[in-house]
């Protein structure tokens, strides 16, 4: 899929000296300073909107959609949003827009002069050679309904030379996260008197070891964008001593710390998930088979066999004595742990959000909420590559976030880390037609070739259009 990438910039400015103006008749806006310029692969749109003329009632507010058009296509611009007191206060509480993500939500100063900038960059396409700059109008409700629209107006006529060939990159845009699920693991080696399962917080090194789960959920519970939805304990005892024994008190020292945690945070028992192993013996068998404990292979076997766990025991305590102690001064205490899961989902964000957390608190996106950011900003810019690096790294294991981050790589000409990310990005069409891209960059017409042909069978036009403008460049 190929994704036109835009960036659009809105500010409140001070009232510049009025230029080569045109009135929306219905709204009495001026169109100001409008400027609309080819810079190498890019358009660059400029222009201002002088709001001084307009008196908007406090619970209605105007949608303004700069668009290009002709008779082959159209695309169509985030939108300016102005809003009345009321309208502004309701947008505010509830962030609800008349419109899909708006490039600016501006309130309306009634009797004052103000004036809006509007700035965006979009890549240039041949369909733009003969079109015109239009503007929408909308009028919104004070629950951000879209009320009525008008005819558009004609803002200049363009003309513009058709552009040399490039690259057509396929990004793919994310899926939609209905719910944004996340978790956070860690285990907690927490210590109890002998036979006892009472959680004492102050004994041997418990302070520490409940120190790591209260962290992990007050990390979560103090986030108000997060919300705990449940959390797992899974309690383990080591084998020294009876199976039934481990058993039982596996399962009271599991229970015991889901009571401390409720009697904490005053969580419902309900949220819990809880199971136990009475002994570890998997966590015995993954250190002896790594390690070099005396007569290893032997004590494998025994790990590895069909007798009942204490005859398990038993048999390495008499047979192999020596490695018997190793394991059980140096294994077992770390095998009584419990280990933890905390669930939490996060709420989604707007775009303004997000281009502010991508920058702070990037574990908190989904990939989507991070790809729009990414349209937002100038193909090929930093603030463009930038996010969909830090989308990759959020996601590392994401066939998706590396093709991107692997056409970003490209499109600034970052060869090495394109080869990498697109080790990790499967066979997709968009993927070959990537490592043709990477094929082209490293002069192997041959390569690039066998990949274009590959994606363009497969279907993607970027790939087809990418081989026809190989072959007349060759």
């Amino acid at each position: 899929m190929n994704i036109q990438f835009l960036v659009a910039v809105l500010t409140v400015l001070a009232l510049p000296t009025v230029v080569d103006a045109q009135m929306l008749q219905d709204t009495k806006v001026n169109v100001m300073n409008t400027s609309v310029r080819k810079e190498g692969k890019d358009v660059l749109l400029d222009l201002d909107m002088d709001l001084s003329n307009l008196h908007l009632p406090a619970n209605r507010g105007l949608v303004f959609t700069p668009m290009f058009i002709n008779p082959a296509d159209t695309l169509k611009l985030p939108a300016a949003e102005i809003m009345g007191k009321d309208r502004y206060i309701y947008y505010q509480r509830t962030r609800q827009t008349a419109t899909p993500d708006p490039a600016l939500v501006v309130r309306r100063r009634n009797g004052k002069r103000q004036t809006v900038h509007y700035s965006y960059v979009v890549p240039f396409k041949n369909w733009m050679c003969q079109s015109e700059l239009t503007m929408g109008e909308g009028l919104c409700g004070c629950t951000q309904t879209l009320l009525s629209s008008r005819p558009l107006q004609s803002l200049r006529s363009l003309a513009f030379a058709p552009e040399a060939w490039n690259f057509r990159y396929a990004y793919i845009q994310p899926g939609e996260e209905d719910v944004k699920r996340r978790m956070q693991a860690g285990s907690a080696r927490l210590n109890f008197a002998v036979s006892s399962s009472v959680v004492v917080p102050g004994y041997e090194n418990n302070p520490v070891e409940l120190g790591k789960i209260r962290r992990t959920i007050e990390a979560i519970q103090d986030d108000p964008d997060m919300k705990i939805t449940g959390i797992t304990l899974h309690g383990y005892a080591s084998p020294d001593g009876a199976y039934h024994r481990n058993l039982v008190l596996s399962r009271r020292r599991t229970q015991a710390l889901v009571s401390w945690l409720c009697r904490q945070y005053h969580f419902p028992k309900d949220l819990f998930q809880v199971d136990w192993t009475a002994e570890d013996w998997q966590g015995v068998r993954e250190y002896v088979d790594r390690g070099t404990l005396p007569q290893r292979e032997e004590v494998l076997s025994v790990i590895d066999s069909r007798r009942a766990p204490d005859d398990k025991e038993g048999y390495l305590k008499k047979c192999y004595p020596r490695s018997y102690r190793i394991l059980v001064d140096s294994v077992y205490p770390a095998l009584r742990r419990t280990d933890y899961t905390v669930n939490y989902s996060i709420r989604k964000f707007n775009l303004e959000e997000a281009r502010s957390i991508v920058r702070t608190h990037p574990q908190k996106l989904s990939l989507i909420e991070m790809y729009r950011v990414a349209q937002s900003y100038r193909p090929g810019s930093e603030d463009f590559n930038q996010v969909f690096d830090v989308a990759v790294r959020m996601y590392p294991d994401s066939k998706l976030a590396n093709l991107n981050a692997a056409n970003a790589a490209l499109s600034r000409g970052d060869t090495v880390s394109a080869e990498r990310f697109l080790s990790r990005t499967g066979d997709s069409p968009e993927a070959e037609n990537a490592r043709g891209i990477l094929a082209v960059r490293k002069g192997d017409a041959e390569k690039a070739k066998y990949y274009f042909k590959k994606s363009a069978a497969a279907g993607l036009d970027a790939a087809g259009y990418n081989l026809q403008e190989l072959l007349k460049n060759q």
